[in-house]
């Protein structure tokens, strides 16, 4: 990669909204490793706490760290803000609520400087429970054969990683390849990182790994939105099943296999809320939405055959009522 003095390498985007209990660690995590060639550009999405004065607070002392205020629009529209805004030639999305780990800016600027111009880096990640205190590793490497692959392969390689988590802060990105591919973030959509990451394995040319553990991964955070279940929350994630469905109906059997995989774990994400929340709740238009693409759900080992026999002869609601019942034992 031919870098020019003064070139901003990485461009660190942290969307920001009512975070205040959680702001200060993350970014002291990051001004604790900057140089001169990584920027952080916070985009406060009109927080109702005390983040923007945090964030104003940070502005003012590191000439290296921006802050752009916004009314209140959704975590895609601030990550597509950043975007729009960032000087780096690569971009990290990274939760406001999370935190990178000791060399983690060291491990990207070193992956960028030592590759030639990847579309994208994929990296590693460390859990931290909230609820708890508990810290534990990923579970995972990426071997080498996985880096062999092309990025329409790797995705369907990483579909069978037990374990593996596959959201929007493991992907630096190049900011170029985001807008010749038009790849932002669509606004109001619940989940959209499922959409987002499809689209970027199926129109990347080159992915490298990297097997480092760039971040901590909050979980168990109340309030989080990853822990709420709503009508809306179901209903984009059929609607993220259908984009992709239509966006590959033209495509080779290699990527219609592969965001096959993709579609039936997002449905199966749905059937698993149902199952822990119930089904009564649920307006009965969603309802028979959720029945009518049941043959999403796909058969891809023995105990996938037992659930959709059982969908088949009395259906997704007396399927998800017999296993809410029985969760509930």
């Amino acid at each position: 990669m031919d870098i020019g003095s003064g070139t901003i390498l990485l461009s660190i985007i942290v969307p920001v909204y009512n975070v205040e209990k959680y702001l200060k660690q993350c970014l002291e995590s990051i001004i604790s490793q900057l140089n001169e060639e990584v920027e952080v550009l916070i985009v406060d999405d009109g927080s109702e706490d005390q983040s923007g004065e945090i964030c104003n607070f940070y502005a003012s002392k590191y000439n290296y760290l921006r802050v752009i205020h916004k009314e209140n629009g959704g975590l895609s529209e601030a990550r597509n803000v950043g975007i729009e805004n960032a000087n780096g030639c690569y971009l990290f999305f990274l939760d406001s609520d999370d935190w990178i780990t000791e060399g983690a800016i060291k491990s990207l600027l070193v992956k960028i400087k030592e590759n030639s111009e990847p579309d994208v880096i994929l990296n590693l990640l460390k859990y931290y429970y909230d609820d708890s205190g508990k810290e534990e590793s990923c579970g995972y490497v990426f071997t080498q054969g996985l880096s062999l692959r092309e990025p329409i392969d790797l995705f369907y390689e990483l579909l069978h990683v037990h374990g593996i988590f596959l959201g929007t802060p493991i992907f630096v990105i190049k900011k170029s390849f985001l807008h010749d591919n038009m790849l932002f973030f669509k606004p109001n959509l619940f989940h959209e990182d499922n959409l987002w990451i499809a689209e970027v394995f199926i129109r990347s040319k080159k992915i490298i790994l990297n097997n480092f553990e760039l971040f901590y991964y909050r979980k168990n955070r109340a309030g989080s939105i990853m822990n709420s279940i709503s009508f809306r929350n179901i209903e984009d994630q059929i609607k993220i099943i259908e984009i992709l469905s239509n966006e590959v109906k033209e495509s080779d059997d290699r990527e219609k296999k592969t965001i096959k995989f993709w579609n039936s774990k997002i449905y199966r994400a749905i059937i698993r809320e149902l199952i822990r929340c119930g089904i009564d709740k649920y307006d009965n238009n969603l309802l028979k939405t959720i029945e009518d693409k049941k043959d999403t759900f796909g058969i891809y080992n023995i105990k996938d055959a037992f659930i959709v026999v059982f969908m088949n002869f009395i259906g997704v609601k007396n399927t998800v009522r017999i296993g809410h019942y029985l969760n509930g034992k």
